[in-house]
């Protein structure tokens, strides 16, 4: 559905097209594909970032069950109306230069992020009492 609006290039060792960095490639593109490999709540890669920090629009496809990211950064299929609005909203970015960077220039993060959950379940298992019996 993409290639209707243009060229879709698509990197990697398993399309023969390995690359040796990411960011190089990715700085030369509006948009970049990056769908999750897994749609878990609560399950975000490095794609989104990636793309994100090398200055494309962010094609997601993933669940923020947390609210942790500022959605108004990218694009995400899994909030779309469809795939029809999903490409719709592509194509609106495409060929709004002012809309794609006003885009490109928000935050991606709502939040600063905190590690104290993790800290706390290491301090438990770490402090547990073990039991040798």
């Amino acid at each position: 559905a993409l290639q209707e609006l243009g060229p879709v290039d698509v990197f990697g060792r398993v399309t023969g097209q390995p690359i040796s960095d990411k960011f190089e490639v990715l700085r030369e593109y509006q948009f970049a594909v990056c769908f999750e490999s897994d749609a878990y709540p609560g399950y975000v890669t490095e794609k989104l970032f990636d793309a994100w920090g090398a200055g494309c629009i962010p094609l997601w496809w993933g669940i923020d069950r947390g609210s942790h990211l500022n959605s108004r950064a990218f694009v995400n299929l899994a909030s779309s109306p469809g795939l029809d609005g999903f490409i719709a909203e592509v194509e609106r970015l495409q060929r709004d230069c002012d809309a794609r960077e006003r885009m490109s220039s928000l935050r991606l993060l709502l939040q600063r992020p905190s590690l104290e959950s993790a800290r706390s379940l290491l301090a438990q298992q770490i402090l547990a009492p073990v039991d040798m019996t």
